[in-house]
């Protein structure tokens, strides 16, 4: 079971790429056709599909193509749901999930007793471990149902960035906050493992300049702080924490009470 939750988790990243959920817009954006051909390309386009192997890679196009799927409507979405393709019925399951689990359950909780032998297939061809598709679905809805829990904690984390910035630069009345761009949860072993949010923020330095700028802020699931750096980070944790640069660049003489709060030491 271990390795189906795992699988579900590797799914649910691969199919809702975005940073965050899109909210479903209330009007119908084409028929069945355009939804199905969208969900065909989206396949293609993947790194990996259930039954299904794809070929024609291409992550841009892919995340543009989550982010349409994302938007889709419960009775959109019963245009993949009704489907025999079962990579296509894969698709509608998940996306529905996020947005309508219990419309989801309501009219397709037979699909969570379905029998038939399914795998993860890779672009280069390789293929995980066979499995009933129920089974996978049912790890799917919980591990969504988790992912959404974490995902409406994104304004806590936002307001211990702004606290941590204020309380801790040399600087802080210069402090101007202009948005949270991007916001994303994270596993290293199919659990919630981390939270990663980029902050747009001006803020004055300590050799007096103003500056403008986007810092990505790591926390562990108990809403520690890992990592802050410029841009991007591969970091998901660290021990000391990593922001020893931020300190150095924007940060007031830390007591020692600090150092031991921050962890770093």
């Amino acid at each position: 079971m271990k390795g189906i939750k795992y699988l579900a988790f590797f799914i649910i990243g691969s199919y809702c790429i975005g940073s965050s959920f899109v909210p479903a817009p209330s009007k119908f954006k084409g028929d069945c056709k355009t939804i199905v051909d969208s969900a065909n390309a989206f396949l293609q386009t993947s790194e990996s599909a259930i039954n299904f192997r794809p070929t024609k890679v291409d992550k841009e196009r892919n995340f543009d193509l989550d982010k349409w799927l994302q938007k889709l409507t419960f009775i959109e979405s019963r245009c993949l749901l009704e489907k025999e393709s079962v990579p296509l019925k894969s698709i509608g399951f998940v996306y529905a999930a996020s947005n309508y689990s219990d419309s989801l359950l309501k009219y397709y909780s037979h699909f969570l007793n379905d029998t038939t032998s399914v795998q993860i297939i890779s672009s280069d061809g390789k293929e995980s471990q066979t499995m009933k598709l129920g089974m996978l679905l049912s790890a799917i809805m919980e591990q969504t149902k988790s992912n959404n829990e974490s995902f409406a904690r994104q304004s806590e984390i936002e307001k211990k960035v702004s606290t941590f910035i204020v309380s801790y630069s040399t600087y802080s009345a210069s402090y101007i906050p202009h948005s949270f761009p991007e916001f994303s949860v994270g596993s290293e072993n199919s659990r919630i493992d981390y939270f990663k949010i980029s902050h747009d923020y001006e803020l004055r330095n300590n050799e007096g300049d103003n500056i403008r700028l986007v810092s990505v802020f790591v926390f562990d699931k108990n809403l520690k702080l890992h990592v802050i750096e410029k841009d991007s980070t591969k970091f998901i944790s660290a021990y000391p924490s990593k922001i020893g640069g931020w300190i150095k660049e924007f940060g007031r003489p830390l007591t020692r009470i600090d150092s031991v709060t921050l962890r770093l030491r």
